[in-house]
């Protein structure tokens, strides 16, 4: 952090040679040799632990393969092993709190409140951390738990009135004191008394650093709003909608460390799972749970979680992002080399797959497999008639109708055995009378009579199996390769018919390859729910939905029906939606605030909306820019942190010269790093974009020094640029420099952000163009050939510079 920022005086700001000073410093003193203390401690059982459990699996291994056989042997294993289980278990434990101790032995606290309660003459000191702390003497808590109920007045408070709520109830009172301290590697670099100025300027110094390649935790520095999503207990669903850069996936990884820290009796961490845009989001902000001593959730994305649900064959579906791919060559028909004719019937299949239409076809279908199912003919086992026709249908639709089609045959098959038990026991029993009978023809008719029954039991179970059997795939293909029946099912009012019959005609030629469109993935699980059941998803207790503006109404009904249990976090913003206009995606929020298309799709529950109004990720000239980009225009605030102004390059070629593009992005590049950042994305607007710009940058950065492979060079200076090119669904990030495509971006950031051929967007593709531009932190530069894009002429030209190269 910026030296000046501690060594101001006044506003707050509290010098090193302070009495104030001097008594914090001797608390944290106190405090981290207690810390210490604990860690020696915890580590000591944790190798005793490790030690016990060692020797006695070493023990099993050399003893209890040669010994067991007789009961008492195994039980005595049994026990043993049970035992050595419950000394790892108890090794994990201590040193989980070893790890979180060392943690805390860094950072043991970040802020400090005084807090009087009404009606009590003295008020109370508490020290805010990542972790509590208490003192092995006296049991006085040292630090309290950030997510502890009286914490929640540190970041919704301001010196005064103030109150919480806990299980006695709301408690009230005033805040007299409120300190924010900066310490490192246990040692004090600053504090100061906390007003509302104070800790915009502490924020923006935060923020002022560069990104790394892990997320990391904002406990320190959560805004009041972003408190109050985290906190949000009372209600079912919880929708927060947000502008770019306002913390929302922080908030979602925050409010699972508070939902596991209040409910740690009932809900564990495997028992909430997040479906995140990329799988390499899911790795950037793998660290952040830990870093706050809980274990990581189970994180997915809808792709993935899909496709494993409905068991397709490997390779069947599409991506997203080659959905994408076909989304972006719709909007640019003219320039890609793609039949016109076949985009158009891949749009009506995006488009009208999406929405609630859709749905209302899939239900009526799913009526249609219900009253259609009749089994074929009576049951008959070993000639005597067992069930009529009659009565096994009335079994599935009457008996059992309130039950999936699949499960109420199961259960007819069930009834059916049952029947058919009595005569089972005669023919046992023909069979024992037989074997009775000592001589060899009744032994040989016994084995006969016995091979017999084997042999009818067999065709039955069989025969009955049919029922049950199908396959998901070949019932949606029959859906829409009849044309008959498709025509039947459409809802009254809806889409136009060409939309319909283009949706159909696609699909049945693509499902009856054996492929399957990313569109089609909601469809699928949503049939296979209806007809076979949920699963037993009761250890699913929290889900969280990032990006959800990016979700057609087909993916939501589709995980609502999946987890029809489970409360719900979801996150978005309308304006960073990818592919407007195409997909049928209901709104994060309604304009008045009020409750919200996207959590109608999981109703009927009780639902809250929060909106995270500030943006904190980019400099103020880079949210300035981006805002005014906006679809609508941004209108929260952003942090005062200044930087320069977003750069458009606008580039002259002369005739026939190649190349040029590469070469000045390299520059740009090399410049950054030079400087001292440490990750640039290059962000594309489609994947063979980026593969042209990608080996363009690895040829310049091989000539601008030691080419190492692999598009690693060393510089001049020892410096080493690796780059990294994302096209798939990487799932980790192993280079400061990416070139990706922009839908893969979402959710990350960046220090500097470069855009090449931001002319290829389109007015149409205004959210795309914002995502891109929001991901930077520090820097943003946009390239193009030729004159201002149309996108850019909309904006106030004092919201960008303008550097124009020619002949270049």
């Amino acid at each position: 952090m910026p030296k000046s920022f501690f060594n101001q005086e006044g506003s707050g700001f509290l010098d090193n040679k302070s009495a104030i000073w001097q008594v914090e410093s001797e608390y944290l003193g106190r405090v981290v040799r207690i810390v210490l203390e604990q860690i020696a401690i915890a580590e000591s059982k944790a190798q005793d632990r490790l030690t016990d459990a060692t020797l006695e699996r070493q023990w099993m291994f050399e003893n209890a393969t040669h010994r067991v056989g007789l009961d008492d042997d195994w039980a005595e294993l049994m026990f043993q092993i049970r035992d050595t289980h419950r000394r790892e278990q108890e090794y994990d434990l201590v040193q989980k709190k070893a790890d979180r101790l060392h943690l805390m032995a860094a950072t043991p606290f970040f802020g400090r409140f005084d807090f009087r309660e009404h009606g009590y003459a003295l008020g109370e000191v508490f020290y805010v951390g990542l972790y509590s702390l208490t003192d092995p003497d006296s049991g006085s808590f040292l630090v309290c738990d950030w997510r502890a109920p009286v914490c929640s007045m540190y970041y919704d408070y301001e010196p005064g009135l103030a109150g919480y709520h806990c299980q006695a109830g709301a408690i009230s009172g005033e805040l007299t004191l409120k300190r924010q301290f900066v310490i490192k590697n246990g040692l004090l670099k600053g504090m100061f008394d906390s007003n509302l100025h104070i800790a915009d300027r502490f924020l923006q110094d935060v923020l002022a650093q560069n990104a790394g390649q892990k997320m990391h935790a904002i406990v320190a520095s959560i805004q009041r709003e972003q408190n109050a999503a985290i906190r949000d207990d009372k209600h079912d669903i919880l929708v927060v909608q947000g502008a770019a850069g306002s913390g929302k996936t922080s908030v979602a990884l925050q409010r699972a460390a508070y939902l596991l820290y209040h409910h740690r009796a009932e809900l564990k961490a495997h028992q909430i799972v997040a479906f995140l845009p990329t799988y390499l989001l899911t790795e950037y902000t793998s660290g952040v749970l830990p870093e706050l001593g809980e274990e990581n959730i189970r994180q997915t994305t809808f792709y993935d979680y899909a496709c494993r649900r409905t068991a397709l064959p490997e390779d069947a579906a599409e991506t997203p992002f080659e959905q994408q791919e076909c989304m972006m060559a719709e909007s640019n028909r003219l320039t890609d080399p793609v039949s016109e004719h076949v985009l158009r019937r891949r749009r009506a299949s995006i488009h009208y797959k999406s929405g609630q239409q859709f749905e209302t076809l899939l239900t009526n279908y799913l009526d249609y497999l219900h009253c259609s199912w009749q089994p074929w003919v009576d049951v008959y086992f070993r000639g005597e008639k067992i069930i009529s026709a009659r009565q096994i249908s009335r079994l599935i639709h009457e008996d059992f109708a309130c039950l999936p089609l699949l499960v109420r045959i199961e259960k007819a098959r069930i009834r059916i055995m049952i029947l058919i038990s009595p005569i089972i026991r005669k023919a046992a029993a023909e069979i024992r009378e037989l074997r009775r009978q000592e001589s060899t023809g009744a032994e040989i008719l016994s084995e006969g009579v016995r091979q017999q029954l084997s042999q009818d039991l067999k065709q039955l179970r069989e025969e009955l199996s049919i029922w049950a059997s199908y396959d998901l795939l070949a019932l949606y293909t029959e859906l829409f390769a009849n044309k008959e029946l498709f025509d039947r099912l459409l809802p009254v009012e809806g889409e136009g018919e060409g939309v319909q019959e283009e949706a159909r005609l696609l699909t049945a030629k693509n499902v009856s390859n054996g492929k399957v469109f990313y569109e089609d993935l909601p469809a699928l699980l949503y049939l296979k729910n209806a007809l076979q059941g949920v699963p037993d998803v009761r250890h699913v207790r929290h889900l969280i939905i990032d990006e959800a503006q990016n979700y057609t109404w087909m993916q939501l009904r589709a995980l609502a029906v999946e987890f029809p249990q489970a409360s719900l976090t979801m996150l978005g913003d309308p304006r960073q939606e990818i592919g407007a206009g195409l997909l049928q995606r209901p709104p994060v929020a309604d304009r008045d605030g009020g409750p919200t298309r996207t959590a109608e799709a999981f109703a009927p529950r009780q639902s809250a909306h929060i909106e995270l109004t500030k943006r904190y990720r980019s400099t103020w000239e880079i949210a300035r820019f981006s805002g005014a980009l906006a679809d609508p225009p941004e209108t929260g605030s952003s942090i005062e942190r200044r930087g320069i102004l977003p750069l458009l390059v606008r580039v002259t070629t002369k005739k026939g010269e190649t190349g040029v593009m590469g070469r000045l992005l390299t520059r740009r590049i090399l410049d950054l790093f030079g400087e001292g950042f440490g990750s640039v994305a290059v962000l594309c607007r489609k994947a063979d974009t980026c593969r042209g710009i990608y080996q363009s940058i690895g040829a310049g950065l091989a000539e601008a020094g030691k080419d190492m492979g692999g598009g690693q060079s060393v510089l001049d200076g020892g410096q080493s640029v690796s780059a990294q090119l994302v096209l798939n669904d990487d799932r980790s990030i192993k280079a400061p420099l990416l070139v990706m495509p922009v839908y893969l971006a979402s959710g990350m950031e960046f220090d500097a952000v470069i855009v090449p051929e931001v002319g290829c967007y389109h007015v149409g593709e205004r959210r795309t163009l914002y995502t891109v531009c929001t991901r930077a932190l520090h820097r943003l530069y946009l390239y193009t050939e030729g004159e201002t894009p149309e996108l850019l002429r909309t904006i106030d030209p004092e919201y960008y510079s303008v550097t124009d190269l020619i002949d270049c």
